[in-house]
């Protein structure tokens, strides 16, 4: 089963021949991670891979095994159009923990998280088995891999990003005396220009009022002198660095609830942003963007089963990368120590240590990964043992080679140097000092650590994709400058990725991003509930042709009055019953009344991706075909494309008093907006997605941007059941922040609310 994407895409190629258009075509193409074009789905664009994918080691949805052995297929088909995937993933944890190869891909990259979710995954619930595995790229490689062999299709993914306050400061103060080294020369010319008409009014000389940045950088004035272009060229280059800087120090984490109240207040934000840094990766924290992607890289690489010979002589890497993932000097003004040594253990760039000291005394004379034109066998390791040696230096086996052994007469001084320092601390404290042999400690000295690009450029060969990795930031960093964030955006396109758009809670902060960049991105609003999206458009923060997401538990909950005394009554008297079932609060989800929708005029049933009977026909020959001709694999991806493709389009919606609700659809229309939704992967039962798929689904007219689904598209566990204080429909904490949705606001009242 482990090598069925070669078999899946024979049968997509069956299934798809014929006399149907290209949309029919595509609606058996089951996963959705990307569209034909920019303006299919409101201009977000994604890449669709063709034939040749290689060996996941996945397995197909109907395969595929939770860790809980509670998988659940959605009962209404696979979701249709997926613009990004919410949480990286994190979503397919349950799934990827039944993976051995995986298992001991997390294991060999990230140990500290291998040891920590080792620990849990036999006891622990299904929602917090996928909470661990926000932004872990581990996992996100696992659910690309998946993605590309059984859709062809290369997913873009969510980024939670804090920016370093610090390294933002540094690179405001280049653009702000950039901009005042401007002003002074218009204002010079000005001056100049002045002069010279009243010295000479046969030939007086109109002084142009709008000149602009370009005029004094690309096409200077006869008056622009070579050391102007020097000191401009010095900017530009400044900012270029210090962008690079920032962009790869950027901090790929969620943050808990504590830390992202105190960041929209703007105080302590130094203290905060370290304070994220410290928290463990699966409590929310996260590792810098640098780290990231080269994390990533080495999983897909190993995951996909990519050789070192099968990349290009000319793309092999002729560069060690220097930089450490805590230790940077500011001081010297470049921002990086140079002075920071590499452990080499592996991969084509090498890894960092823990700290600039400790990574000058030790170092690995076997690698973990191959370099290109080694003989040795690919994959991950067996194990890693940690072991202490009589030294103060820690050893790090690797598939049992020990080394720790100074080979450099600089190496042994800073040993001594070190050791030296440690007795004279351990005397102060009065007793021996004894050094970390830390999980976190060891993950960091064999994390690959390598640019940006680098890594893209190697996911280039290991996807066979000139745009292999598309990114949505969510902007997690609040009162940083649009300048700022299209520096970091621009920076992100030239190494390679595919930024699709950049998001945030707080509309003041995403506007206008654009302006400010080489080339438009999407600019995104979120939204707790659909109330939120009325209230903004009511006020003026969303504007027409706005691109909005927000939670569709919102669709489904109820928002009680706590000043009506029968309503509290009746949710005590519900919680509080001595006899609860799940089974009956699932039963009884319904569409709001403000979710109703109708059918445009101009409107084809084609493009509701609904299979005809002759197409049901054709599937059920070829089944038939598969059963004689003993090939039980493809039956059953047949019949499952079959169940898929297979989806009634009846909803059921509460009623309001007297019948009047305006919806979301008037709003969409009225302001021209284009939606999407998104839910929380671990607070959402097998029910309620089923049910909100389905309804996405039906809806692609009002629904332009999909349903952003974090984790394995098609399936889900049982595991998540709602309690007598607990709702699984999606929405999660968000409820106490989104605004209920008001019946009696229609989209052409003019009043403020």
């Amino acid at each position: 089963l482990a090598k069925s994407g070669n078999k899946l895409r024979s049968v997509d190629s069956d299934l798809t021949s014929g006399d149907g258009d290209g949309d029919d075509a595509k609606s058996m193409s089951g996963s959705s991670y990307g569209v034909k074009s920019v303006d299919d789905y409101g201009g977000l664009n994604y890449q669709y891979l063709g034939a040749g994918i290689r060996d996941s080691r996945t397995l197909p949805n109907f395969a595929m095994e939770s860790v809980s052995h509670d998988q659940m297929p959605f009962a209404h088909g696979d979701i249709k159009n997926i613009p990004y995937v919410h949480g990286g993933f994190f979503g397919a944890a349950p799934f990827m923990l039944t993976n051995p190869h995986w298992i001991s891909i997390l294991r060999i990259l990230m140990p500290d998280v291998y040891v920590e979710i080792s620990r849990r995954a036999a006891y622990a619930p299904a929602p917090k088995l996928i909470h661990w595995a926000e932004n872990n790229p581990v996992v996100a490689a696992y659910g690309t891999a998946h993605e590309l062999e059984f859709s062809g299709r290369v997913p873009t993914l969510e980024w939670d990003v804090f920016l370093d306050p610090y390294l933002v400061k540094r690179v405001e103060i280049v653009l702000n005396e950039k901009e005042g080294f401007l002003q002074r020369q218009r204002d010079s010319r000005k001056k100049a220009h002045k002069e010279s008409h009243r010295k000479d009014d046969d030939h007086g000389l109109d002084v142009m009022e709008g000149e602009n940045d370009d005029e004094v950088i690309g096409n200077p004035t006869p008056m622009a002198s070579s050391n102007e272009r020097l000191v401009l060229s010095y900017y530009n280059a400044e900012i270029r660095r210090r962008t690079e800087l920032l962009a790869e120090r950027m901090l790929i984490a969620h943050g808990n609830v504590a830390q992202l109240v105190l960041e929209q207040t703007g105080y302590l934000k130094k203290y905060n942003f370290s304070r994220v840094k410290r928290t463990r990766k699966t409590l929310g924290g996260g590792i810098f963007a640098r780290q990231w992607l080269a994390v990533y890289a080495d999983a897909m690489k190993f995951g996909m089963g990519v050789d070192d010979d099968d990349y290009d002589d000319d793309c092999e890497s002729d560069t060690d990368s220097t930089g450490a993932q805590d230790d940077v000097n500011f001081e010297d003004g470049a921002g990086i120590d140079h002075n920071a040594q590499i452990v080499a253990i592996g991969g084509h760039h090498g890894a960092t240590s823990p700290d600039a000291k400790s990574a000058t005394n030790s170092s690995l004379e076997e690698s973990v990964f191959k370099t290109p034109g080694d003989d040795r066998s690919i994959g991950p390791p067996r194990k890693i043992v940690m072991m202490r040696s009589n030294e103060d230096d820690d050893d790090i086996s690797i598939d049992g080679s020990i080394t720790s052994e100074l080979t450099s007469p600089q190496t042994a001084f800073l040993a001594r140097t070190r050791k030296a320092q440690k007795a004279r601390s351990a005397k102060k404290k009065g007793q021996q000092r004894v050094d970390s042999t830390s999980l976190n400690a060891l993950a960091k000295s064999i994390c690959p650590d390598y640019s940006i690009k680098d890594s893209i450029d190697s996911l280039k060969h290991i996807i066979q994709c000139p745009a292999p990795f598309g990114l949505v930031l969510d902007m997690k960093s609040r009162h940083v400058s649009r300048k700022v964030w299209a520096l970091v955006i621009d920076f992100l396109r030239d190494a390679g990725a595919r930024v699709e758009g950049i998001a945030s809670f707080f509309v003041e902060e995403v506007r206008d991003i654009s302006k400010y960049c080489n080339s438009p991105v999407n600019e995104i609003v979120f939204a707790h509930s659909a109330g939120d999206i009325q209230l903004g458009c009511h006020d003026g923060r969303i504007r027409r042709g706005d691109k909005v997401f927000f939670n569709a538990g919102s669709l489904l909950w109820d928002y009680p009055n706590i000043f009506d005394v029968n309503d509290m009554r009746n949710i005590l008297e519900h919680r509080m019953q001595i006899c609860f079932y799940a089974e009956d609060i699932k039963q009884s989800y319904r569409l709001k009344a403000y979710a109703k929708t109708t059918k445009p005029a101009q409107y084809s049933p084609k493009n509701q991706n609904i299979m005809s009977d002759d197409e049901s026909e054709t599937c059920a020959e070829s089944a038939d075909d598969a059963s004689t001709g003993s090939d039980l694999f493809t039956k059953l991806l047949v019949q499952d494309r079959i169940r898929k493709s297979s989806v009634n389009m009846d909803f059921t919606y509460e009623e309001v008093p007297g019948g009047v609700c305006s919806t979301i659809q008037e709003y969409k229309n009225h302001y021209n907006l284009k939606i999407g939704l998104y839910v929380q992967e671990f607070a959402i039962d097998d029910a309620a997605v089923s049910l909100i798929v389905k309804y996405v689904n039906a809806n692609p007219h009002v629904y332009e941007l999909g349903l952003s689904w974090g984790g394995i598209n098609g399936l889900t566990v049982r595991g998540i059941q709602p309690g007598r204080f607990t709702a699984t429909d999606g929405l999660w904490n968000q409820r106490y922040a989104g605004m209920p949705w008001r019946e009696d606001l229609k989209p052409s009242d003019e009043s403020t609310t």
